[in-house]
């Protein structure tokens, strides 16, 4: 099975050790994207249990934290079964610790970094559409 395509622009966002530009936003760089003002923050990733009774969690350096957009077209109309074409839009790859956070300074920011992602997806999947057998 071929690897999905990976499209390009300014995904993967990286996420290394003591980032200075965690504390900046993500769309329109400005400085200093912490309290106060007021942000936006998106956090996601992994806690990795530490003891059997599941109290104590936390970040790992064992982990590595992802978020990937997936897209499979559509092969039920075809009469013989065959793997899906597909894509992968991946928006953060490798966060150390398996834990990251995006953070934009305003909700006009969130709404273009959102966009940003959509536009990346689409063009993805234009191409791997383009990719994919004329139906008979």
């Amino acid at each position: 099975m071929a690897r999905p395509a990976q499209p390009k622009g300014p995904f993967p966002l990286k996420f290394p050790r003591r980032e200075p530009r965690v504390l900046r936003c993500r769309v329109c760089d400005a400085r200093a994207v912490q309290e106060p003002p007021s942000f936006i923050a998106i956090r996601g990733g992994a806690v990795v249990l530490e003891d059997e009774t599941l109290q104590a969690y936390g970040p790992s350096s064992s982990a590595k934290g992802f978020l990937h957009l997936f897209w499979y077209s559509d092969c039920s109309q075809d009469p013989e079964p065959r793997v899906p074409e597909s894509t992968v839009l991946p928006i953060v790859t490798d966060a150390e610790d398996g834990q990251y956070e995006i953070r934009v300074c305003s909700l006009a920011c969130l709404q273009k970094f959102f966009r940003s992602i959509e536009k990346e997806l689409e063009a993805a999947i234009e191409g791997a559409r383009k990719r994919l057998p004329p139906r008979s």
